[in-house]
């Protein structure tokens, strides 16, 4: 059943169940409508009271398993009601109950009243008015089909600023009429009544319209007809551009779901969000209509209207916080706060990554990848019936025709070639396919389950993919090999990436057909790209006191490759920027000529003809450049005035040279990040000499070794577990004053397991680690955002972390510039931390560590959730440290930013230190071992071997104290974390069901205080469970 037939089914048996029918003909003719409003015309006998009708109805359909959905009162606990046909006392009746009943049920939640209705009696339609104003909840009215005589009068009636009309409704609006028999002063009564009504129902309009009485009585003297623009504009509705299908439609289509066919829900899948809207598109594969997203008070996007055609690759950038994320997630239906249209094509599987990864699954690494290879498992289910059905000895034509289809299907499906695939794909992500595939998914780290979860993705093989920073956990070498894959999938694509590498990474020497799994050797060239066109999201900082629209937008750059997109990019900023500045001017000559000449008689026909000109001039002025764009178009001025000069030519001037004067262009200046000063200390801070470190094993079978512990002023030796196959061996690395290191390797080489050592945050096994006695070391891990205050602002974070670890004198202003310098400006900096993006805590997360005096600084991938500016500012400023600097990166371009000095390489448990640059034989994934080795964050087995050496560590008590009690703590948050995990979902059901925004709002606030109790409770257990493997 198509989704248009179940909104239809479900509208219709709604309508039934209300005792409402078709609407009546509609007609101009008076004589036609005798029973539209007015009083109604006495009988000699008046009919007996019909009993009112029960305030919960209960109607039903049958769903495509038999079952019986409760239509009406599915939307009943939506706050929805519908008026489908004329206005009588049964319907009436059943309204008024309705409202009161939710009205009593939730003071404060909005109802929302959908209208198609000729109109009908005065009385009932007034009964339902006065209903409307007696309750205490707003009433949100939305006219669908057509609203005439008191349908239309009801449809004004409602809250203001919530009255709204789908795009082809009508709206209609006359005098009552009616008719009276009997004796004369009968007549004479009855034609005073329906005048009192006329002036009653007028005034209620004038009220709620702002019209004059008299315009409305000249207007309703005949039928006024009126589209949903021209009922805009006099006042019955307040909203005309509604999309149908993110409000009655959205509303029915909940309702509906459950009447999807199972074979849908199949395709669906379990793994898709519950509020991905399915539908027409007109042919393309996605397309959003005039969308806005919000968050709490603030509006995140606004006017959004994009169309994806299939076969598209789309790269969404921006920088952030910008809202690429947020865009995603109205496309999936995650923001229950979205309006406006949005649908994806029909029929269309869509893929994307989960950032819950694969945890708690405790499948194989291979069970888990294929385990959603639908088709594949259809066709082997079926090879396997038919296979079953001729070997149990059926070996008529009918049952072996059945087995040769089912074995050419399963061949199509590439059910034969499976297992090479999932290793090329595997192998590609850096999976040692001789040993990993058969190992538990429990086993990897989490950034490790995530490739898992990137490689279940690809190898599902879906028409779409929808993928949102899928580098982050990767190397250069499944890097380069993801680039390939994207640029040769035949499907359609949207990636959100910061990773330019990747939005331009090229493939292939010709637009040949793509392969459906390119192999990690496959060559690298610039011919096209895995992005073809670009969007962007732009606009100035949403904040909560912005009126609606005002939210951040979304540019298309269509056929649009990376280089051709920032150029193009540039050069509307330029023409923005100067369109503005020509527009302020022109805004400013006119104000001036008014304020002149204004009060002068002679001149007052000019002065008024330059207020025309100057209304007219602000309706069509562009708003003013945000601070992102007035940079870009002072970078171009800049390279064109440069060319200019380097040519030497007299070349005539051009809007671009004319912009390097504009005031905007002149005082908009790059921004620098600036690190403290580094305390003084020796030349060389810290040094490895002879160290040996790993990992410690799970495995309680592992070998023993000893570790001193300070007890009592005298050292003890106590068992611990030792890896006794340690990831790197005799290193020795002197670390002094003003080095930048680059740690390479190939993937789980141990690089950063080298930075734990040399930060002091992984014991050694053997050698030792010396210090200088003025050493200061700040160590910035991945998951350093993870530990952060979520109910603390952005700033008091900052200011709380760095005087109380680093200069107690850091003033406000210093905090304020620095998280100004990586993007979190203004009132960014005062939102609480559990509401900022995951790239924006990154930010914070960063802006603690830069801001604490150190003279050594160890970075762990810190340009992961970081755009391209703020890359280019963190880069700056470690060049300029004066202290050392050793860094792990993949990013190529925040390396060559950084400029470093020197270059250690991991390798075959080694470790070595060059004094140079990185050169592209570095960044070639031939140079490293493709291979990967998840072992240095992947829980590592030890094998028993030779015994251990003692392992030199001091214990303090405190830590001693922690891990004596750790099992009984861990066990406490095993149950918080189950009890925290469970209210979100209970609250994620209650966010499904809200309708009303407000107890949205407050949901919302619920759950993200919820979550991050569990993220709090998730990372105590984790340093626990870190603290007893290490025991």
């Amino acid at each position: 059943m198509s989704t248009a037939m179940r909104l239809l089914t479900a509208a219709c048996a709604l309508s039934g169940a209300l005792g409402l029918v078709a609407p009546v003909a509609r007609t101009a003719s008076r004589v036609a409508r005798a029973s539209e409003p007015g009083p109604q015309t006495p009988t000699p006998e008046p009919e007996k009271p019909k009993p009112a009708p029960s305030p919960v109805i209960m109607p039903t359909v049958t769903g495509a398993n038999g079952e019986q959905i409760d239509v009406v009162s599915r939307l009943l606990k939506d706050r929805i009601l519908l008026l489908g046909s004329e206005v009588n006392d049964e319907v009436a009746n059943v309204l008024v109950a309705q409202m009161l009943y939710l009205a009593n049920e939730d003071p404060e939640g909005d109802i929302t009243l959908y209208i198609n209705s000729p109109g009908g009696s005065v009385s009932a339609g007034m009964a339902i008015y006065d209903t409307m104003q007696f309750i205490p909840c707003d009433v949100s009215t939305v006219c669908f089909g057509m609203a005439a005589s008191m349908g239309a009068f009801l449809l004004g009636a409602g809250s203001k600023g919530k009255r709204k009309s789908l795009p082809n409704a009508r709206i209609m609006i006359h005098q009552p009429l009616g008719g009276a028999q009997g004796q004369a002063a009968d007549i004479e009564i009855q034609a005073k009544e329906i005048l009192f009504t006329k002036a009653c129902i007028n005034t209620y309009m004038s009220e709620y319209t702002g019209q004059p009485i008299d315009k409305l009585a000249e207007d309703t003297d005949r039928d006024f007809y009126m589209m949903p623009t021209e009922a805009q504009d006099y006042g019955l509705i307040d909203e005309s551009r509604m999309v149908m299908h993110s409000w009655l439609a959205f509303a029915l289509l909940r309702v509906s779901s459950a009447l999807v066919a199972p074979a849908q829900r199949a395709r669906i899948g379990s793994h898709l969000p519950a509020g991905i809207q399915f539908g027409d598109t007109g042919g393309a594969a996605i397309v959003l209509d005039d969308v806005a997203v919000r968050r709490g008070p603030v509006e995140l996007l606004s006017g959004v209207s994009w169309r994806v055609l299939p076969g598209e690759r789309w790269g969404i950038v921006g920088p952030n916080g910008a809202g690429k994320s947020t865009l995603l997630g109205a496309i999936l239906g995650v923001h229950e706060s979205t309006t406006g249209g949005i649908a994806v094509k029909e029929d269309a599987s869509v893929g994307y990554l989960e950032q819950t990864g694969v945890g708690g699954s405790s499948s194989t690494v291979r069970e888990e990848v294929m385990s959603r290879m639908g088709d594949l498992a259809a066709a082997q289910a079926e090879l396997d019936a038919a296979t079953a059905a001729v070997e149990g000895g059926d070996y008529s034509e009918a049952a072996l025709e059945r087995m040769g289809t089912a074995q050419e299907d399963f061949e199509d499906k590439g059910g034969y070639t499976a297992e090479e695939t999932v290793a090329k794909v595997l192998g590609g992500l850096g999976f040692d396919v001789k040993s990993d595939l058969d190992r538990p998914c429990g086993d990897f780290s989490g950034g490790w389950q995530m490739r898992i979860a990137l490689a279940r993705l690809l190898l599902s093989g879906p028409e779409m993919l929808l993928l949102d920073e899928p580098t982050n956990h990767l190397d250069s070498a499944a890097r380069s090999w993801l680039a390939t894959y994207l640029a040769d999938y035949e499907g359609t694509l949207v990636l959100v990436s910061h990773d330019t590498a990747m939005l331009k990474r090229a493939r292939g020497s010709g637009r040949h057909k793509r392969a459906k799994f390119p192999t990690s050797k496959a060559p690298i060239a610039a011919v096209f790209h895995s992005c073809d066109s670009i969007a962007e999201v732009v606009g100035e900082q949403p904040r909560a006191d912005r009126p609606a629209g005002h939210g951040r937008r979304l540019e298309a750059y269509k056929s649009c490759s990376f280089d051709k997109w920032r150029q193009q990019r540039a050069e509307r900023a330029a023409q923005w920027v100067t369109e503005y500045e020509k527009q302020k001017v022109e805004e400013a000559d006119l104000e001036d000529f008014i304020r002149r000449f204004g009060a002068k008689a002679s001149k007052a026909a000019q002065a008024k003809d330059r207020e025309r000109k100057l209304e007219r001039l602000r309706e069509v002025m562009r708003p003013r450049p945000p601070d992102d764009i007035v940079q870009l178009a002072k970078t171009l001025a800049d390279e064109t005035e440069a060319l200019k000069q380097a040519s030497r030519d007299d070349a005539p001037e051009t809007n671009l040279g004319d912009t390097v004067a504009s005031p905007l262009l002149s005082t908009r200046t790059k921004t620098y990040l600036k690190l403290p000063t580094p305390p003084e200390c020796g030349k060389m801070p810290v040094e490895l000499k002879g160290a040996t470190f790993g990992w410690p094993p799970r495995a309680s079978s592992a070998p023993r070794a000893k570790r001193a512990r300070r007890s009592d002023d005298e050292l003890e030796l106590e068992d611990i577990d030792v890896d006794v196959k340690p990831i790197v061996r005799d290193a020795n690395l002197a670390v002094e004053r003003g080095m930048r290191i680059v740690v390479r390797g190939a993937n789980g080489a141990g690089k950063s397991t080298l930075v734990k050592a040399v930060a002091g945050a992984l014991p050694l096994i053997a050698g030792e680690r010396r210090c200088d006695d003025r050493l200061s070391l700040g160590f910035f891990r991945q998951d350093l955002s993870q530990e952060l205050d979520q109910e603390a602002t952005a700033l008091e974070v900052v200011l709380r972390g760095t005087r109380k670890d680093g200069d107690a004198m850091t003033s406000e202003k210093q905090g304020r510039d620095t998280l100004g310098a990586l993007g979190l400006r203004g009132e960014m900096a005062l939102r609480k931390v559990g509401s900022l993006s995951g790239g924006e805590k990154a930010r914070v997360a960063l802006a603690c560590f830069v801001l604490v005096p150190n003279n050594v600084l160890i970075l762990d991938e810190p340009s992961n959730h970081l755009d391209v500016d703020t890359v280019a500012a963190l880069a700056n400023g470690l060049n300029a440290f004066e202290g050392a600097v050793i860094v792990v990166s993949h990013d190529r371009a925040f390396v060559d930013e950084l400029k470093p000095t020197h270059v250690a390489t991991v390798a075959d448990g080694a470790v070595s230190l060059e004094k140079r640059d990185l050169t592209d034989a570095d960044w070639d994934v031939s140079s490293i071992d493709e291979r990967g080795a998840p072992a240095a964050d992947a829980v590592v087995v030890a094998e028993a071997e030779a015994p251990a050496p003692v392992v030199e560590v001091v214990e303090d008590d405190k830590t001693r104290k922690k891990r004596h009690n750790a099992p009984k703590r861990m066990e406490k948050l095993e149950a918080l974390i189950a009890d925290a995990e469970a209210a979100v979902a209970a609250i994620d059901a209650d966010m499904a069901a809200e309708r009303d925004a407000g107890a949205l709002m407050g949901l919302q606030e619920k759950r993200d205080a919820t979550q991050a109790d569990a993220d709090k409770f998730w990372a105590e257990y984790g340093e626990l469970e870190e603290l007893l493997a290490a025991a």
